[in-house]
Order: structure tokens, then C-alpha cells, then sequence
């Protein structure tokens, strides 16, 4: 079969498959479709990277599509057209090794009705032998000593088939990988300069080029460029994009909506986003300055610079890209606070050394208003310095065990797993890490939901398995802990 005539095959497959479907949503409106397009089952694939094609349809709406490899969730991609009635997606899979392999592809919607998985089987690794077909009819393998052929005047000799090559589109894909900087929900003080700075993956099958941009595409730009450069990366590399902005004067919360786009501004990759908090109490704004070694950003100010007597406010530091930091004379690290209850006026310091040895300064002043009738009482001695990481108590599991989420109709079908996390100097970023059946680990950010509890919500996988997991936490001077193993036995659904 020529090329043009397996595209034209192709096409006609798809166009087929999708009226069939179609079809079937009529008559079941809110049970999802799909089918695998390429790669054909039973095909054969050199190691490297494969592009799996599908479509899926359903009238209410296609919001995920889920990509399992022998079994296992390898990857979870929104639709991307949300709502849509049918929808195509390609996923990258990346094979560790040659081998046979099952590939299924399961669609969900919005309601998170799943449907039942397209299955396409692939051999990974060196060519099969190349069938011949001969005059007579019969197969025979191609060798190195070419086959005698007897002619036979029975029917007219057979041509020798040619697999069409498998296409090798360019996919652009990028994924949100972590906050570097500036997590959802941090409060800044009115007109505060700040570099959001976020880490995303390109997922994709092509590098990232020059002219390649991070925009804003929604919410409060406050005050930073429509669009941004992003530096060159690979597939499966990961690049740090970093905005500059300001905080808005007025009290409130903001969000910025961003996504990446080519150099022909065409948009690709999910969205990423920006939310701080200005709260409604007085404060100081850090005034911007100069910096004048590249990377250095230096923030010291007070929640309130002006106090009766006896009252209380909290002085902070927020250092980055320097080689040391001195508050009032004492070392301390890069980022930190101090509580200050005052009888009469004071200013503090702060002294960074830069990475060239030169140093910059920041003061603040606190002014109060009255007289104390008593002195304060001193404050306390610092005590030995803090190495510990976080504390991780009161676990809880919503649920064990869970189901598969295919077939449907059990419940539950996720878990989630809470946590308890505290430490002196603040809790910097909560995680939870976890492997299904013995596979690679893997992470998924927890959230604080109040009361110093911080909880994540894991989907069952599409089939009988167990899952193990562990509660990361990191502290604001660094310092790291991790909790006892757990695990979340995971069985079929069979309503």
C-alpha cells in the first residue's frame, strides 16, 4: 500500500470510527467513547519515543483522557477542548525497554463516568522478520539466500507488502511542575515587588526554540509583561520561567492566568497560575531597589511601622542569591521573622552579603505612639538552631480499600489522605509520594485546608493493585521529614 493510499486509509479508519461513535452516544448520552487511532495493534516500534493518537466522543462532554501501559496510569491529560462532544489527543510514551507491551486508553467525563478502554498491543525493540510473499501462494521469510521461485500459471504473482511508516508528528506539550517561588496564597504587602517563578516540563515530542513565550492570557497581569521568554529545552526537560510583578494597593485576592505559546503564538500546554494575597491590615511596603548581582533579591519590612506602646509587630526577611544575611548583627538564614513589642521607636537592620563580597543594606523603623507603665518583658534567649524537619502527626485515610475505577459502579473509587504538619519556623511545602504496584515513584502536591491539616485526593487505578505512600515535608529553613510508609489496598470493581 502506497503512502498516499494509508493516509487515505487512515482518515477514512478515523471518519468510521467517529460516526460509529457518535452513534452510540445517542443512544447512551452520558457514556464516553474511545478508540486509538495509532499506534496499530500488533505493530512493531524501535525504541524511542511513541506517539499514541486517540478519539473520544460523548455528548455531555470528554474532560480527561488517561493513558495505562500493562496496566498502570502513565499519564492523565485534560481534554483539550474541554466540554467538547469529541475530541483528539496525542500522549508521548517513552518505552524503558524492548518488549511487548499493552497500551489502553480511557476517556472521562465531567461527572467522571469512564469509558471502557481502547487496547492496542505493540512489540518494542528490533524488526520481525520481513514476510515474502512468493507466486504460489505461500509465505516465506526473508534470508540472506534469496528463495527460488517456480512460477506457477495458476494466478498472477503477488507483490511483496510494505509496512507505511509510522508518522512522526511534531506534538507540543508543556506540565506544571512545582511553585519555585511564590506558592498559591502568599501574602504580599501593598505595591511589593515579586518574581514568580514557576517550573514546567515539556512533555512534548519537540524541543522548545527560540522565540517561544510564556503569556498572560487572563486574571490580573498586576503589572507585569504580556509575555515572557522561555529558554530552550528538551523533551522531557524542565525549565524555571520566571515573571516580575507588583502587588495591587488595595486588599484583596489576585489571580493571573499563564500558558505557553510557539514562535507563531499558537498556545499550547496547561495553563499556569499566579494567587497572592494582600491583606486588609496596615503594612509596609519593601521598597524596590536596585539589584546589583544578578540573581540576588533582597526583602525586609514589618507588618506595621507604627504601633501604640506595649503593641506587638512581626519583622521579616525574604533573601535569595546571596552568600550570607545579618539581622541586628546576627546571622540568621534567608528567610525568617521576628516578633518585636516595643515602648519607644526602633530601627533594625539588615546586611547581605552578595556573591562578588560587596554588601547591600535595608533598615526599617518602627514608631510608637505613648509610653510603656512597664518595661516588656525581655525576650527570649535563641535557642540551639533548628534542624529538625517538620512534624507529621494524625493520619488519616478516607478509605481502605478503594476500587478500580473501570468497570464502574463501586465507590469509592479515590482516597483521600490527610496529615496533621507543623514546625516553629513554618511549614514551606507539603508533598505526598507514591508508587501503584511496586511501579515508579511518583508526587503530587498536598494542600493546607486549616487547622495546620494538609490533605491530597488519589484516584484509584484502572486495575487490582495496592498503593504505597509517603508524606514529605519541608520546612522554612530548609530541613526535611518524611512519615512512615502507607498503604492503600486498591480491588476490582465487580458490581
Amino acid at each position: 500500500m502506497s503512502k498516499h493510499q494509508w493516509a487515505r486509509f487512515g482518515w477514512l479508519s478515523i471518519l468510521l470510527s467517529a460516526v460509529a461513535l457518535l452513534c452510540a452516544c445517542d443512544s447512551e448520552r452520558t457514556s464516553p467513547r474511545v478508540w486509538i487511532d495509532a499506534p496499530l495493534n500488533d505493530s512493531q516500534h524501535e525504541l524511542g519515543t511513541v506517539n499514541v493518537m486517540s478519539h473520544s466522543s460523548c455528548e455531555t462532554g470528554i474532560q480527561e483522557i488517561v493513558l495505562l501501559v500493562n496496566g498502570q496510569v502513565y499519564r492523565k491529560d485534560p481534554s483539550p477542548d474541554p466540554g467538547a462532544s469529541m475530541v483528539s489527543i496525542v500522549q508521548t510514551w517513552v518505552p524503558p525497554a524492548e518488549g511487548r507491551y499493552t497500551l489502553q486508553v480511557i476517556a472521562y467525563t465531567e461527572g467522571r463516568t469512564a469509558s471502557n478502554p481502547a487496547t492496542v498491543r505493540v512489540t518494542v525493540g528490533a524488526p520481525a522478520v520481513t514476510p515474502k510473499v512468493i507466486a504460489s501462494g505461500e509465505i516465506t521469510p526473508t534470508s540472506a539466500e534469496p528463495a527460488k521461485v517456480s512460477p506457477t500459471p495458476a494466478g498472477p504473482p503477488t507483490s511483496t507488502p510494505t509496512a507505511a511508516p509510522e508518522p512522526t508528528a511534531c506534538v507540543l506539550d508543556a506540565a506544571f511542575v512545582s511553585d519555585v517561588t511564590m506558592p498559591d496564597d502568599t501574602q504580599m504587602a501593598p505595591g511589593q515587588s515579586f518574581d514568580k517563578v514557576w517550573c514546567l516540563r515539556n512533555t512534548g515530542n519537540c524541543a522548545w526554540k527560540p522565540g517561544y513565550q510564556l503569556v498572560f492570557i487572563s486574571g490580573d497581569s498586576m503589572g507585569a509583561p504580556a509575555a515572557v521568554a522561555v529558554p530552550t529545552t528538551p523533551p522531557d526537560g524542565t525549565a524555571d520561567i520566571g515573571v516580575t510583578m507588583n502587588a495591587p494597593s488595595a486588599p484583596g485576592t489576585y489571580t493571573g492566568q499563564w500558558r505557553m505559546t510557539d514562535s507563531s503564538g499558537q498556545p499550547f500546554g496547561t495553563a499556569v497560575q499566579v494567587v497572592i494575597i494582600v491583606p486588609g491590615s496596615p503594612t509596609r511596603t519593601p521598597t524596590p531597589t536596585p539589584i546589583p548581582v544578578l540573581g540576588a533579591q533582597i526583602n525586609f519590612w514589618v507588618d506595621s511601622d507604627h504601633v501604640n506602646a506595649g503593641q506587638c509587630t512581626t519583622l521579616h526577611w525574604d533573601v535569595e542569591g546571596v552568600q550570607a544575611v545579618h539581622v541586628d548583627g546576627a546571622g540568621v538564614a534567608g528567610r525568617g521573622s521576628k516578633q518585636l513589642c516595643l515602648c519607644q521607636d526602633e530601627t533594625h537592620n539588615l546586611d547581605a552579603t552578595l556573591t562578588n563580597g560587596q554588601h547591600e543594606y535595608r533598615s526599617v523603623t518602627i514608631h510608637v505612639s505613648g509610653t510603656c507603665e512597664e518595661a516588656p518583658p525581655p525576650a527570649p534567649a535563641p535557642g540551639p538552631a533548628d534542624t529538625a524537619g517538620p512534624e507529621i502527626t494524625d493520619f488519616h485515610e478516607s478509605g481502605d480499600p478503594i476500587y478500580t475505577s473501570y468497570p464502574g459502579g463501586c465507590k469509592p473509587v479515590e482516597v483521600t489522605i490527610s496529615a496533621r504538619i507543623t514546625d516553629p519556623s513554618g511549614v514551606d511545602r507539603v508533598r505526598l509520594r507514591y508508587r501503584v504496584g511496586g511501579g515508579d515513584w511518583d508526587a503530587k502536591p498536598m494542600n493546607a485546608v486549616g487547622g495546620d491539616r494538609y490533605e491530597v485526593t488519589l484516584a484509584g487505578p484502572a486495575v487490582p493493585s495496592a498503593v504505597e505512600y509517603t508524606i514529605q515535608a519541608k520546612d522554612n529553613l530548609g530541613n526535611q521529614s518524611d512519615s512512615p510508609h502507607g498503604k492503600i489496598n486498591v480491588k476490582q470493581c465487580s458490581p
